[in-house]
This record gives C-alpha cells, structure tokens and sequence, in this order.
C-alpha cells in the first residue's frame, strides 16, 4: 500500500509523501518547501549561465572566420587532387577490365576443374 501523499501545486507541482505522524508530515512539507527553493537557485543559475553563453556565441558567430583564406586555399587544392585521382581511376579501370575478364575465366575453368575431380 502507497503511503499517503500530498501534492504542493503553484507554477509547477511537487508531492511530498506523508508520514505516520502530523508534526512529521508538517517537517517533511517545510522540508519540501525549503528545497524548492533551493532547486530555484539553481535553475535561476543554469539560466543565467545559458545567457551568457547565447552571447558568448552570438558575438563569436558574427566574427569573420580567420583561416577563411587558409581553408578556400586547401579546399582549392583537394579538388585539384580529386580530379587528379578520378582521371587516374577511369584509366586504370579502363587498363583493368581485360585483366579481370582473364581472372574470371581462371576461376570459372578452376571451378569445373574441381568439380569434375570430384565427380571422378
């Protein structure tokens, strides 16, 4: 069985359960209430610091980035590198594809070899 319980509704609701005793139940209440305040604070707190950090972030956001010259830079020269490797692939895959033909058929004539020794 659930003990008794009361619920403390304001802006927002807390239950507190009850004990045996009224002079206990009271305690617990105040106890209760006096914590709620505390929880306060400290949400009073972690709202503040979200502020300032929002700030903190708004300002650094409309700052030019530094290294914007930098990365174009890099950036322009990986794409010269990709070009160069996709050139690449295309002629060795263009090179590759009798060789893989041969090895295909290698596997295919090795495969019926098997297959004719263990019929044998």
């Amino acid at each position: 069985m659930e003990a008794p319980a009361v619920t403390l509704v304001g802006a927002g609701s807390h239950t507190v359960e009850l004990s045996e005793s009224g002079v206990g139940s009271i305690a617990r209440i105040e106890n209760s209430i006096s914590g709620l305040e505390k929880v306060l604070e400290n949400h009073q707190k972690k709202l503040y610091d979200a502020q300032n950090q929002l700030e903190a972030s708004k300002a650094q956001l409309a700052q030019p980035f530094e290294q914007e010259q930098e990365l174009q830079t890099v950036l322009s020269e990986l794409a010269n590198i990709n070009a160069l490797l996709d050139v690449d692939k295309t002629e060795d895959a263009d090179a590759l594809l009798p060789e893989v033909d041969e090895n295909k058929k290698d596997v295919l004539d090795m495969g019926e070899e098997e297959d004719e020794a263990e019929y044998s």
